[in-house]
């Protein structure tokens, strides 16, 4: 072991090993091929063809890229790919439209190896589109934008959609949103808030979704485009900005204004370390917004200073992150509520999305907005129609699109404000019934204490779904979503408590639709059903035999004379389930009002059967007196009768929705939920009616349907 002695080779004496020489000696540098390739173009025809296709072009630049030893594409070996990319030349070379598809698809391909073999090329690019593009940072293979105008949408529904910052990564192909803020006015009187910190789209591998907080509000006070006015201004010109400012922005401006709290610090723009002068957020025309961007320095070392202190800025000023701080500071300052745990992440987030529901919809309003209309009418009218005729097109990128980018969403927590769901049990359940009835006014108070200070939360933890879009059109939609934990949560923020009233094991769900509700998909509809088949149909429920056929075919005969088809959805919720004790006094106490009111509703609708009134004008003295004596006989007997009945039914109510009788009976049923161990779901069907898709319908032919 003595006389064994190891040399280590000296670092600085090891030459370099070329690694086309190593692999192919008779090609010692990618120079030779290009002097190869000339001579050929200068002697022949059909090289001039390959050299304007890109295939040499492509090749020279691997070689060349190998030979300095950065190579791009590098997990594929290099003579297989330049192999497979000349085959396939020889292929696309016979037909010229595969010819030019091959082009297309070649020069992008040259770009993209000169920026990662070359420094030269990367530097100047760089340099070049931070000139250009002012308002971007280029930071190695990065590519970052900020102070991105707000998405309008003013198609079916209002809204606005705020994305504060985005990275993209060429190298991973990764895609990256900061700070993303969506508002959308549901209906009159609801509007639905969604806010998260960070979505990564991964291309064609998966789609990665921080923690989701959504918020249902209602009611003037709690909405951010609660009134709106006629503000909304439609440009005669698809302009992607306009002059005035658009009544969605302005309304998301004047909340995020009134709704700021100490808690929370007002985001300025990224200003890149430039004074920016504070300006009224409005809707600019396209070279004032250009020349409205601050240019950012071209030098590398500056350009990635400023990213990540644009990245600081917008994760500082997050309300989510905002929200966490002042929730920890208030459990500091005072006692701890027993059923808080500041160490579970389900608590911590019931209670940021609690806070978040004060706050304004859209807390951070750009200065800019885009509208969705203005997007689509900048596509030019033919090239609309050409697009429509080749509904397979579309089929072909939402395919492999949906296929290859699952969803992955870490939760997602909604909340909505027991005030809200009270002023909806006010107006369509107990409505005037409590001022007439002491027992539903009692039962109206017990449901009102558990709901007035409260805000109830759901939370799906751990989501994943995905989605196919079939290629052949005999197969429909699909998608399909699994939640690995479910459970809804009370808190009550001022006294720093917080409850569970109901959690669940788990959940999935999954939805099919006609692939024919594709855009474009017409051609597909289902023909519009004629008088002799809704004919056939009536004979054919006449002649079911059967409950099951009847209700069957009765179905069917309404869905043709409707027009409808249906999309099919299903649910399961995954057992052991744990119910509170407080939700079930509450179900309790509102099961026993609504039975109440069942009996209030019934003595309004009964026909009053009383009638003194009489016009026989020859009815003698005697005679109306004698009717008149029937008639308050008959009127006190319809009294005593209506007052019995009301009595008698109260009492059966009142001993069927008896408090401790009921209190047993979902005891027991609680504690089964406990214990058993399965699925419990529903499966059904959504009509939606086809007359609106046949009447946007267009009538050109499809030339690939």
């Amino acid at each position: 072991m003595d006389n064994i002695h190891i040399k280590l080779p000296d670092p600085t004496r090891q030459t370099t090993i070329d690694p086309i020489a190593a692999r192919t000696r008779w090609l010692s540098t990618p120079h030779v091929f290009a002097v190869v390739v000339l001579v050929f173009i200068s002697q022949f025809e059909w090289p001039r063809r390959w050299l304007i296709s890109g295939a040499p072009i492509l090749t020279y630049s691997l070689l060349l890229g190998a030979a300095n030893g950065q190579r791009f594409l590098p997990f594929i070996g290099l003579w297989p790919f330049l192999s497979t990319l000349n085959l396939i030349y020889a292929v696309a070379a016979t037909s010229w439209l595969l010819y030019w598809v091959f082009v297309a698809g070649c020069y992008p391909l040259i770009a993209l190896s000169a920026l990662f073999q070359f420094d030269r090329v990367s530097n100047f690019v760089r340099k070049q589109l931070r000139a250009v593009l002012k308002d971007s940072h280029f930071i190695n293979d990065k590519i970052a934008l900020f102070n991105l105008p707000a998405l309008e949408i003013d198609t079916e529904v209002q809204g606005l959609f705020v994305i504060r910052g985005v990275t993209v990564s060429l190298s991973s192909l990764t895609i990256v949103a900061h700070g993303v803020e969506v508002a959308i006015k549901l209906m009159d009187d609801m509007e639905l808030s969604l806010t998260t910190d960070k979505v990564t789209v991964s291309l064609f591998r998966k789609i990665e979704i921080d923690d989701v907080y959504a918020n249902l509000k209602g009611g003037e006070f709690e909405m951010t485009f609660g009134d709106l006015g006629d503000g909304t201004v439609v440009a005669d010109e698809p302009r992607l900005f306009s002059d005035t400012p658009s009544a969605l922005l302005r309304a998301a401006t004047m909340s995020a204004e009134s709704l700021a709290t100490p808690m929370v610090e007002k985001a300025e723009p990224i200003s890149y370390n430039i004074p920016r002068k504070t300006v009224p957020p409005k809707s600019t025309p396209v070279k004032e917004g250009l020349e409205s961007i601050e240019a950012i320095s071209s030098a590398s070392a500056d350009a990635t200073e400023e990213y990540e202190a644009a990245l600081k800025q917008i994760a500082s000023t997050s309300c989510i992150a905002q929200s966490r701080e002042k929730i920890i500071q208030n459990l500091e300052k005072s006692e701890i509520d027993k059923n808080f745990d500041r160490e579970n992440e389900k608590h911590v987030r019931a209670a940021v999305c609690a806070r978040l529901h004060d706050r304004a919809s859209i807390p951070h309003p750009p200065q800019n907005s885009i509208s969705v209309t203005a997007f689509q009418n900048l596509s030019n009218p033919s090239v609309k129609r050409f697009l429509h005729r080749l509904p397979m097109l579309l089929r072909l990128l939402l395919s492999p699109l949906s296929y290859f980018h699952p969803i992955q969403i870490t939760s997602i927590t909604v909340g909505s404000s027991g005030k809200w769901i009270q002023h909806l049990l006010q107006g369509h359940v107990f409505k005037h019934y409590s001022a007439t009835s002491a027992d539903i006014r009692r039962l109206e108070t017990r449901v009102n204490t558990y709901l007035s200070k409260a805000k109830f939360i759901l939370q799906l933890n751990q989501l994943a779904s995905i989605a196919h879009v079939p290629f052949f059109t005999s197969f429909d939609i699909e998608a399909r979503l699994s939640v690995a934990d479910v459970n809804i949560s009370r808190t009550l923020p001022l006294e720093t408590s917080i409850s569970q009233p109901i959690q669940l094991r788990g959940a999935d769900a999954s939805v099919v639709i006609p692939i024919f509700l594709l855009p474009h998909h017409e051609h597909l509809f289902p023909a519009i059903p004629k008088k002799e088949e809704i004919g056939e149909k009536k004979q054919e429920v006449d002649e079911a035999d059967g409950t099951l056929e009847t209700i069957t075919a009765i179905d069917e005969l309404d869905d043709l004379r409707k027009d409808v088809t249906k999309i099919q959805i299903s649910a399961r919720a995954r057992l052991p389930a744990v119910l509170d004790q407080q939700l079930l006094d509450f179900i309790a106490a509102l099961v026993k009002a609504t039975k109440f009111i069942e009996i209030e509703k019934s003595l309004e609708n009964d026909p009053a059967d009383v009638d003194v009134d009489s016009d026989d004008s020859e009815m003698s003295t005697s005679s109306r007196r004698v009717a008149g004596l029937k008639d308050t006989m008959k009127a006190f007997g319809k009294t005593v009768n209506t007052g019995m009945e009301k009595t008698w039914r109260k009492g059966i109510v009142g001993g069927m929705a008896n408090d401790r009788w009921i209190a047993k009976l979902v005891g027991k049923v609680t504690k089964l939920l406990e214990t058993v161990k399965g699925d419990v779901g529903y499966s059904g069907e959504i009509p939606v009616s086809l007359e609106a898709y046949r009447l946007a319908a267009e009538e050109e032919s499809k030339l690939l349907g």
